[in-house]
């Protein structure tokens, strides 16, 4: 029916008719376009939060594990130092913390779920700095402890 009453009218018309289908079809098209870019970014947000607040509570763990690393200054290294410094020979005693087998399991399964992705760079080679450190000095204490063990205290 629609085609017939089309054939009947001028060819300006047929051609303003066209273009008005085409307009409405490539607004169409856009706004589907841009829509599925905003729930992109929105979700590439969220997972970002996800990952940020992750990292926060394994770090917020991880202060309290400095907490006694710093309680061990107080009670371990300080009375030896001092008994040392007045010439008393005093025998070490084991790390309580030492060789703990710090893991960076989790911030690998992070990036490799896609964090690697939403993550600014430099914040990502901050994290991967503190990390080597923390392994460095893991596998530090992990040797003084098997040592003291092996050596000084049997």
């Amino acid at each position: 029916m629609l085609r017939k009453r089309m054939k009947n009218q001028p060819a300006w018309r047929r051609i303003s008719w066209l273009a008005a289908e085409c307009l409405v079809v490539f607004t169409g098209v856009y706004l589907a376009f841009l829509l599925d870019g905003y729930r992109t970014v929105q979700q590439n947000e969220q997972k970002q939060q996800q990952i940020y607040s992750a990292l926060y509570t394994i770090f917020d763990g991880m202060s309290s594990d400095l907490d006694n690393a710093n309680s061990f200054q107080r009670d371990f290294a300080d009375p030896f130092l001092v008994a040392y410094e007045n010439g008393e020979m005093p025998r070490p005693r084991p790390l309580p913390f030492a060789g703990s087998g710090f893991s960076t399991d989790s911030w690998s399964a992070m990036l490799q779920a896609g964090g690697i992705n939403l993550l600014d760079v430099s914040f990502i080679l901050r994290i991967e700095e503190f990390y080597g450190g923390a392994r460095f000095i893991d596998k530090q204490l992990g040797n003084y402890n098997r040592l003291s063990n092996q050596i000084l205290l049997p």
